[in-house]
């Protein structure tokens, strides 16, 4: 009787097939946390091109010729707001559980928004001496919330700072004259370019020294 107590007790503590149900568990789990951080990171980098479009096209109503050169900022600003409000999961509005938050940062001169271009080049001019375009365009930033909300399980959040997965998105594009910058421009023409000719004025018959003789003319219209 003995003999077969120690028997059963040998067969009980010999029995793992309880461990296969451990180990589906832990598969199926890690599997689960697979697709979702692959979900995660493909709705994140289509997010990132979403915004991207809706940075460029603020850029470009910034861009386009106005009246001056405060209304070409408030176009571009206009813009942004109309865009973003069209993807309200994405950019975050109107929206107070959103996985993405789009901010704009700025429309116009986007050189304070670049950290490291001093680094780059401090006096913003080319090797020749000549100062470069400058930054102009849009500017903001997408929060990808999502990622810091993200709890995987036997792993936990992927991140507690609140500055990680924050990224800057930028559209640099020349803004074309407003037509009080053209107007000016036909108006100091002689001033800042005609009347500094090198060369006397006896061997340049044709030109007048007289800034009332010089009439401003729209030859390209404004």
């Amino acid at each position: 009787m003995n003999a077969n107590l120690k028997l059963k007790r040998k067969s009980f503590h010999d029995d793992q097939s309880g461990f296969i149900f451990a180990d589906f568990i832990f598969s199926i789990t890690l599997v689960i946390s697979s697709c979702i951080i692959l979900f995660v990171l493909c709705f994140s980098l289509a997010t990132v091109e979403i915004s991207q479009y809706i940075t460029w096209t603020a850029a470009r109503s910034y861009s386009a010729a106005n009246l001056t050169a405060d209304r070409a900022t408030a176009a571009g600003r206009q813009k942004f707001g109309r865009m973003a409000s069209q993807f309200p999961l994405l950019t975050g509005v109107n929206s107070d559980t959103s996985w993405f938050e789009l901010t704009l940062q700025d429309v116009g001169n986007n050189t304070s928004l670049i950290a490291n271009l001093q680094q780059i080049n401090p006096s913003n001019a080319l090797a020749s001496g000549e100062a470069r375009h400058p930054w102009t365009g849009a500017a903001a930033e997408l929060d990808v919330s999502l990622f810091r909300r993200l709890n995987i399980p036997f792993i936990g959040k992927l991140s507690t700072d609140d500055s990680v997965f924050k990224y800057n998105l930028k559209a640099f594009i020349l803004r074309n004259p407003s037509q009080d910058e053209c107007l000016q421009f036909f108006k100091l023409r002689y001033e800042e370019g005609i009347s500094k000719i090198e060369g006397s004025w006896t061997n340049k018959s044709f030109l007048t020294n007289k800034v009332s003789d010089f009439i401003p003319i729209e030859d390209n219209g404004c």
